[in-house]
C-alpha cells in the first residue's frame, strides 16, 4: 500500500501513513507495514533554515525539492536519486519516497545536533513486532541480564 506524511510544523511536513499525518516536534511513532511504500513531504516553507534529514535502516529516492509551496502531487521524474540523506531548503521542501522492507524501529531526523535533540525528528516502525524480532535473532551465546 501507498503510506505517507505531512505536516511537521517546525520540522516541515510528511505526507501519507494510510492518509496524510500531520506531526509536531516531539516524539512521534509511527507505524508502518512491512513492504509498504511511503511518500514523506516535507514542507519546510515556514523556516529559513536548512534541515539535512537522514533515514536510519533504508534509502529513499528524491523525487523532488524545492523553494516555495510545496507541489500538491508527487513531482514526476525520470531518474530520482536513490540516497539516505537529503537536504531540505530553506524557504523550500523535499518529496522523498521508500519502499518499507527492513523491519525495526527507525529514526528520521534532521542531522543537525540541536534540531534532532529538540524533537526534530519521527521514529518509523517497520512491520509488526514479531516480524521485527524474526528478522533479527540474537545470537547463539548472546550474552543475557541474570533472570531473577
Amino acid at each position: 500500500g501507498m503510506s505517507g506524511m505531512s505536516g511537521m510544523s517546525d520540522m516541515g511536513g510528511m505526507s501519507g501513513m494510510s492518509g496524510p499525518k500531520n506531526l509536531t516536534k516531539g516524539s512521534n511513532i509511527i507505524e508502518i507495514k512491512l513492504g509498504d511504500v511511503v511518500d514523506l513531504l516535507i514542507d519546510n516553507v515556514n523556516t529559513m533554515m536548512y534541515h539535512p534529514f537522514h533515514l536510519h535502516g533504508s534509502h529513499f529516492w528524491v523525487l523532488g525539492s524545492g523553494e516555495g509551496s510545496p507541489p500538491s502531487s508527487p513531482p514526476s521524474t525520470s531518474a530520482p536519486v536513490y540516497k539516505d540523506n537529503q537536504n531540505i531548503p530553506a524557504k523550500g521542501w523535499a518529496w522523498l519516497r521508500w519502499k518499507a522492507t527492513n523491519p525495526g524501529w527507525w529514526i528520521f531526523h534532521c542531522h543537525i545536533d540541536f534540531h534532532m535533540a529538540t524533537g526534530m525528528a519521527v521514529v518509523f516502525k517497520v512491520g509488526s513486532s514479531e516480524e521485527i524480532k524474526e528478522s533479527n535473532p540474537l545470537p547463539k551465546g548472546y550474552l543475557k541480564c541474570a533472570e531473577r
